[in-house]
C-alpha cells in the first residue's frame, strides 16, 4: 500500500513529522466511516427492518462499540488509529524531555520509550471515540431543547406549568434553559480551540495539531520501515493452544486467529466501500446515468395487458350511452371514481366490482393494483 508522501517543507528538521494536510486528510477519512455505515444500514434497514431497524434506531451507540472495538485493535497492533495506520502514521508519547543526538541515532531503544503504554491506548481511546460520541449526543440535545423553545412557549411537552410545576421540574427546565445558552459558546470556543492548534502546528509552534492530543500527551508521526512490517511476535496475536480444535465455530479460534485477520482487511474494504459509495451518489445525481435510464426505458416494448374474460358480464353495464350516470348501478354518479383504464364509476361500485371481479368492467383487462389503483375525480 502507497502511503502520502511527504509534502512538507525542506526545512523540516524531524522527517517523521507528518504535515498538517496529511492530519486534516486523516480527520476526513474518520469523518466519512459514520455517514456511509449509517447509510449503508437505512438502506438495507428498509428490507430487513426486523433485523436491522434497532442498530439504525441506536446507530450511535453501535457505531461507537464498534469503532472502540477497531480502534482498540489498531492501536494495540499498529500504536495508531484505523484512519492513521491507513495513511502510514502512527502514534507515540510525547517525550517530556529532549533526547540527545546519540539517543536519536538508537532508534530501537528511542522506540520503546515512546511506545504507547495501556493507559495511552485507553486515552487515545476516549479521544478518538468518546469525545465525538458525547459531541453528537451535545448537538442532537440542542437540536432537539433549541427547537423546543422555538416553538415557544405554548409548547410544553407535560413539563407542567410555572405554579403547578414541583422544584425538580423548575430546576430541569433551568438547566435546558442554561444548556441552549451556553452550548453555543463552548461549541465555538472548541472548534477555535482545533483551529488555534492547527495554525500552531502548521507553523511549528506546537506538537500536537488538536489540544486533546496535547491533554492526552500523545503526538502523531509517520511510520519508519520498521513501523509498517507484520508486527513482531511480541505484538502477534496468541497463538491456540494445540489441544484447542481449529473450528470456526470456537470462539477462541474466532478471538486470535480470525478477528484480528478481519480488522487488518478493514483498511482496504472500508476505503474501497467509500469509494464505491461515492461514485454511486455522484452517478446517480449525474445527467449522464438520467438520460440512460431514459433512452432504457423508452426502448422496452411493454406487452399489453392480457384480458382476463374475452366476453363481458351481461349484468355489468347499464345506460352505455349515458356518460353521467354510473355504468354499474345505472344511477348518476355518486362519488365519481377513475379506475386504472380510464372508466369512471361510482366509488362504492368501483370498489364493489374490482374486489370481486379484479378487472374493468369495460374492457375486462386485470387490474394490477385492485382497489388501491382507483382516484378519485373532483369535479
Amino acid at each position: 500500500m502507497e502511503f502520502l508522501s511527504n509534502i512538507s517543507g525542506a526545512g523540516d528538521i524531524d522527517p517523521y513529522r507528518p504535515s498538517l494536510f496529511e492530519l486534516i486528510a486523516v480527520d476526513q477519512l474518520r469523518d466519512l466511516l459514520q455517514p456511509a455505515l449509517r447509510y449503508i444500514l437505512a438502506f438495507y434497514a428498509q428490507r430487513y427492518p426486523r433485523y436491522l431497524l434497532r442498530i439504525v434506531n441506536k446507530h450511535d451507540e453501535f457505531y461507537a462499540g464498534l469503532m472502540l472495538l477497531i480502534e482498540r485493535h489498531y492501536l494495540k497492533q499498529w500504536n495508531g488509529s484505523f484512519a492513521e495506520n491507513f495513511y502510514g502514521l502512527m502514534r507515540e508519547r510525547s517525550p517530556q524531555i529532549k533526547f540527545s543526538r546519540a539517543a536519536a541515532c538508537q532508534p530501537g531503544l528511542l522506540a520503546k520509550a515512546l511506545k504507547l503504554r495501556d493507559r495511552d491506548v485507553w486515552k487515545s481511546l476516549f479521544v478518538l471515540v468518546g469525545i465525538p460520541y458525547i459531541k453528537a449526543k451535545l448537538d442532537d440535545l440542542y437540536e432537539v431543547e433549541a427547537g423546543a423553545s422555538i416553538l415557544g412557549a405554548g409548547f410544553v411537552r407535560n413539563r407542567g406549568t410555572e405554579e403547578s410545576a414541583s422544584r425538580i421540574q423548575k430546576l430541569r427546565r433551568a438547566l435546558r434553559q442554561t444548556f441552549i445558552l451556553v452550548y453555543p459558546s463552548l461549541n465555538a470556543a472548541y472548534y477555535i480551540s482545533v483551529l488555534a492548534y492547527n495554525i500552531a502546528y502548521l507553523f511549528d509552534k506546537s506538537a500536537f495539531h488538536t489540544p486533546w492530543l496535547a491533554l492526552t500527551g500523545v503526538r502523531i508521526r509517520r511510520a519508519g520501515p520498521s513501523d509498517l512490517t507484520p508486527p513482531p511476535p511480541a505484538r502477534a496475536s496468541r497463538p491456540v493452544p494445540p489441544n484447542i480444535g481449529l473450528s470456526l465455530f470456537n470462539p477462541l479460534v474466532a478471538q486470535r486467529l480470525l478477528l484480528p485477520k478481519l480488522l487488518d482487511g478493514l483498511k482496504i474494504v472500508l476505503p474501497a466501500a467509500m469509494f464505491f459509495l461515492k461514485f454511486l451518489e455522484w452517478w446517480q445525481a449525474s445527467p449522464f446515468a438520467k438520460q440512460l435510464s431514459a433512452e432504457a426505458s423508452s426502448s422496452i416494448a411493454l406487452p399489453p395487458p392480457s384480458p382476463v374474460a374475452s366476453d363481458p358480464a351481461p349484468d355489468a353495464l347499464k345506460n352505455e350511452g349515458d356518460s353521467s350516470k354510473c355504468g354499474l348501478c345505472g344511477n348518476p354518479h355518486t362519488n365519481p371514481t377513475m379506475i386504472p383504464t380510464g372508466y369512471v364509476f361510482c366509488y362504492t361500485c368501483a370498489y364493489r366490482w374490482l374486489e370481486d371481479k379484479g378487472c374493468c368492467p369495460v374492457t375486462r383487462v386485470k387490474v394490477e393494483a385492485g382497489v388501491e389503483g382507483l382516484r378519485r375525480i373532483l369535479v
